[in-house]
């Protein structure tokens, strides 16, 4: 299919079943490109890619929550389930930074100019992006100092002379002789008093995350659609 100009026609087409596999297919994805503004569907892969990652890395802690449940791996499952909630929280601040630029992103459509975050459903998305972009200060330093890397070497002087005040400092524990059964809680704790953060504040932070990585998948393939018809573009479902 072409359009007037003889080029081929842009389009989206949703395949497959209803309840099973199915797939989004771009037709001429060069000419939606233009359509909307190669800029515009750049700023949107970052984005497909870190809703991809958070949920990925979700799926995973709840695999590792079931397979792991059991007093015989609780030093396990509290160290793989931190790991990977902090892997989430320093993947969903790289979707927030992320999501900053798609928002301020140009459309040009048919001669009328507005950015990204003009679009109706970019409200469900707004408050996702406030939560994690550059002005999360825990976020940021979950990022920084936990989730991509291993901390500061200043963080773990202030933590180690923080836990050197107690007498005693549990470096190491475990539920079996194998080392999969075991976790360095001390240094985990090292780290921790270093970054000043108290439980409460992890809490309610990764009680939030969970909310947003639910929310994001839905609201972002919502708003791709309503950029897409802003062009009109047509979007059909032969979803069986």
């Amino acid at each position: 299919m072409t359009d007037e100009s003889g080029s081929r026609a842009v389009a989206m087409y949703f395949e497959g079943t209803k309840r099973g596999e199915w797939h989004l297919d771009v037709v001429n994805p060069k000419g939606l490109g233009e359509k909307i503004g190669e800029h515009v569907l750049r700023a949107f892969m970052p984005c497909f890619v870190g809703v991809d990652r958070v949920v990925s890395l979700n799926q995973v802690f709840w695999r590792t929550m079931e397979e792991l449940k059991g007093p015989e791996n609780a030093h396990a499952l509290g160290r793989d389930s931190w790991v990977l909630v902090m892997l989430i929280a320093g993947t969903m601040y790289e979707l927030g930074t992320a999501l900053d630029r798609l928002a301020n992103e140009e459309l040009s459509i048919a001669g009328a100019r507005s950015r990204v975050r003009t679009c109706c459903s970019w409200g469900d998305i707004d408050g996702i992006r406030k939560r994690w972009s550059t002005g999360n200060a825990l976020a940021s330093m979950v990022r920084n100092e936990i989730a991509h890397h291993l901390g500061n070497p200043e963080t773990y002087e202030k933590g180690l002379r923080l836990a050197c005040e107690k007498p005693t400092l549990r470096l190491y524990s475990s539920d079996g002789p194998n080392e999969r059964q075991g976790s360095y809680e001390g240094a985990g704790e090292v780290l921790r008093l270093g970054l000043g953060k108290e439980s409460g504040e992890y809490e309610k932070f990764v009680d939030q995350m969970g909310d947003d990585v639910n929310k994001i998948h839905p609201a972002l393939l919502t708003l791709f659609r309503e950029v897409a018809g802003r062009a009109s573009i047509p979007i059909e479902d032969r979803r069986r």
